[in-house]
């Protein structure tokens, strides 16, 4: 495919190694657009996501264990504008329940609904030692 000459008489796109030039012939369109299709690789979608999707289910799954149920119990119990001002953290082995409060007006409010008895509705749905509620934020 290359064509050697003398160095400076070569036309076209070439590329110099050793002194010599060594000229490509130029390619039709055709040509080009036939090679691209040749050599072009596909990639399917389900190839790249496969792993990406597994890894999200194993990081849902070990969040759920580690708040021992506790989304779904912030989310059925709470009152309804707690809901969007916190997020469950999780439960610690000691039994200490992290929530995180989105500023110091919902920090209160929900200090105040925990000590009203949600601390001990929160406890009765844990599937684990529930031990205090740290509200931070």
């Amino acid at each position: 495919m290359f064509f050697c000459c003398q160095r400076g008489i070569a036309g076209g796109r070439g590329v110099v190694r050793g002194g010599v030039a060594w000229v490509m012939p130029r390619r039709s369109p055709a040509q080009s657009l036939d090679l691209l299709r040749k050599n072009r690789v596909w990639r399917s979608p389900q190839q790249h996501l496969g792993p990406l999707v597994e890894s999200v289910q194993r990081e849902v799954a070990t969040r759920a264990n580690a708040s021992a149920g506790l989304d779904d119990a912030w989310a059925r119990l709470a009152p309804p504008e707690l809901q969007g001002a916190a997020v469950v953290g999780g439960l610690s082995a000691g039994g200490i329940l992290t929530i995180r409060a989105s500023g110091a007006a919902a920090r209160y409010e929900i200090e105040v609904w925990l000590r009203s008895g949600g601390e001990a509705a929160l406890r009765g749905a844990c599937t684990r030692t529930l031990r205090r509620v740290k509200v931070i934020g």
